[in-house]
């Protein structure tokens, strides 16, 4: 991405995590990749300086860093498999190192998710029945999530087959990948004998179980099922697939029934239902101004995961004009006096800062009360985690990025099923990665016929430049904190100090009031944008359309890919990516003793 605006300072920032916590250390090399998701650029990362700081983690640390790679390179003109060769088995072939390589068999998932690329999918198979490499836990479980990620709502029924008999071993590590992945795989079929097979396994392994809730929402994608909630109601093991069911049918559509239900299982038992019910409001009711009202009365909740469930589904889905309304009510859960509520509390602001809720003012404290809680070296870990992929949410993708579940078209399923699964990340930390699923670019982009961008199309924004430009970069001058000393002064001192300065007062000049800067004086109250360019949900509104040789095709779109009809075709033109057109020749002259045509 050549437009990429990821502030140094903020890498710099996330460079200076003590590596002795692993998961603040991890925490961090995530954060970074989601500041340069679909950039393409991995030069912090691989950067000599920086890879003995990248080298210290290790274990499952080891794996979500190396996935995380395959965000950063969403968009690449390469090979999948030649950008993740060097942690292959071909650098690996006696499996010695299962965590890099099982890291990069999921990162392979997220740099091909929703594509079923079949060069991919044919080398996890291979390494599901390799014997030297099938034993190794996390590359068998790295190579499940690729299956699922790449084969996405695909029905493939021999991916199913292969990840059935996986999930029959009953081996928490492997067999909660594949339950995942049979979900993704299987996405919005509503499969009854998929359905069958996910509901009739029983397993002691809660890990295995979670993920088979997950499975079971992922398969009624838009699909609502009455006897699926009646029949998950008799189930103790498996009772949480019923609000994560309901999110996945209803999302968007404000059913009060579903509605009903969720409110119901907020007062559950179990705290797990409980705070997944809450979340799960934010799904059904994404968009609705009711949604906030509804949060306002269970914000005084004495139950912690209640608190934890309303920051994420006001996340999820709140609406981008009751941002500061929203903001004002998760403000205060920065102090709560339970580490994990402070830690959703980080996240959701940063979810709604991407998505341009928040005015520039809650931003900046935002930014300020980042770099405080960062400053702490002895802040709760689950707080420092929050805040640490909190700074890689709030500028993802180099600050060209936003979350959308929805298209022009209805819902996005695979942005929905990503969202799904990175609100369950309580359960696992590698399904972080799914949030940089969720992303979609924040551009406007006008294509002729034959695909190409042409640079001569333009529009006007009815707004100052400086209202919708990039956030300002931290300027190095502002990094270093000045350190003041401190004297003691006698009192009789200060006397002395303050009859002389109440003397020089009273014969000093009041001073005319400073000027504008010349900047914000002379700023035009509209300007040209030039097509490719960034546009924001907000700035929408503010799009008019000028008299151009190019006419967009659907004039109420105003963000995304639109259509445009050339008026002016077969005169020379020049396209974003591409040579000049020629010049065209001259016309021959004409041969000796020809008469010219009038």
């Amino acid at each position: 991405m050549n437009n990429c605006q990821t502030d140094p300072h903020y890498l710099a920032k996330l460079k200076s995590i003590e590596h002795k916590n692993s998961l603040a250390h991890s925490s961090a090399v995530l954060s970074i990749s989601m500041l340069q998701a679909y950039t393409q650029d991995d030069s912090f990362i691989k950067d000599q300086e920086n890879l003995e700081w990248v080298s210290h983690t290790n274990l499952w640390g080891k794996f979500n860093c190396t996935a995380s790679l395959g965000l950063i390179h969403q968009g690449t003109k390469l090979p999948p498999l030649e950008v993740f060769k060097k942690y292959l088995h071909e650098q690996n072939p006696d499996g010695k190192e299962p965590f890099l390589v099982g890291g990069a068999m999921f990162g392979l998932g997220l740099l091909t998710a929703g594509k079923k690329v079949e060069e991919v999918i044919n080398y996890c198979l291979w390494v599901i029945d390799n014997p030297t490499m099938n034993t190794k836990e996390p590359i068998v479980h790295g190579a499940c999530l690729c299956l699922g990620l790449a084969g996405f709502a695909s029905a493939d029924l021999i991916i199913y087959e292969k990840l059935k008999n996986i999930l029959d071993t009953d081996t928490a590590v492997t067999s909660q990948a594949a339950a995942l992945a049979i979900g993704l795989v299987m996405a919005s079929t509503n499969s009854e004998e998929v359905l069958a097979d996910l509901l009739g396994f029983e397993s002691g392994h809660d890990k295995i179980n979670n993920a088979i809730c997950q499975a079971i929402a992922l398969v009624t994608l838009g699909k609502p099922s009455s006897t699926l909630v009646s029949g998950l109601s008799n189930s103790q093991t498996i009772k949480r697939a019923i609000p994560l069911h309901l999110a996945a049918a209803h999302f968007g559509t404000s059913n009060s029934k579903a509605v009903k239900q969720l409110l119901a299982l907020s007062s559950d038992i179990s705290n797990e239902i409980k705070r997944t019910a809450v979340i799960c409001l934010g799904f059904v009711l994404h968009n609705n101004p009711e949604l906030l009202g509804l949060m306002k009365m269970m914000s005084s909740s004495y139950n912690p995961h209640i608190r934890y469930g309303l920051c994420l589904a006001l996340a999820v889905g709140g609406p981008l004009e009751q941002g500061e309304a929203i903001a004002d009510l998760i403000w205060p859960f920065f102090t709560d006096t339970t580490e994990f509520v402070r830690q959703a509390a980080f996240l959701a602001i940063a979810m709604l800062a991407l998505n341009g809720a928040l005015s520039a003012t809650r931003v900046a404290d935002f930014r300020k009360l980042i770099d405080t809680v960062l400053a702490k070296k002895h802040e709760d870990v689950l707080v420092r985690m929050g805040v640490i992929l909190s700074v890689g949410i709030l500028d993802a993708g180099g600050r060209n990025m936003k979350i959308s579940l929805r298209s022009s078209t209805g819902n996005n399923d695979f942005a929905l099923a990503a969202m799904l699964v990175f609100t369950d990340f309580w359960h696992w930390y590698p399904l972080i990665n799914f949030l940089g699923l969720a992303l979609s670019p924040t551009v406007l982009i006008g294509i002729d016929s034959d695909f190409r961008i042409p640079l001569s199309f333009n529009w006007k924004c009815q707004a100052k430049p400086s209202t919708f430009s990039y956030p300002a970069m931290i300027q190095k001058a502002e990094r270093k904190e000045e350190k003041k000393s401190t004297l003691v002064e006698l009192s009789t001192a200060r006397r002395v100090q303050s009859k002389a300065f109440q003397k020089k007062d009273s014969l000093m000049e009041i001073e005319p009031p400073k000027e504008k800067d010349e900047k914000e004086k002379d700023e035009p109250s509209t300007y040209l944008m030039k097509n490719a360019s960034r546009v924001l949900d907000k700035q929408t509104r503010f799009i008019t359309w000028v008299d151009n040789r190019f006419i967009p095709l659907i004039r109420d779109k105003r963000q995304g890919i639109i259509f445009l009809k050339d008026t002016q075709p077969g005169v020379e033109e020049q396209y974003l990516g591409l040579p000049a057109d020629p010049p065209k020749p001259a016309p021959a002259p004409p041969a000796e003793g020809t008469q010219m045509p009038e």
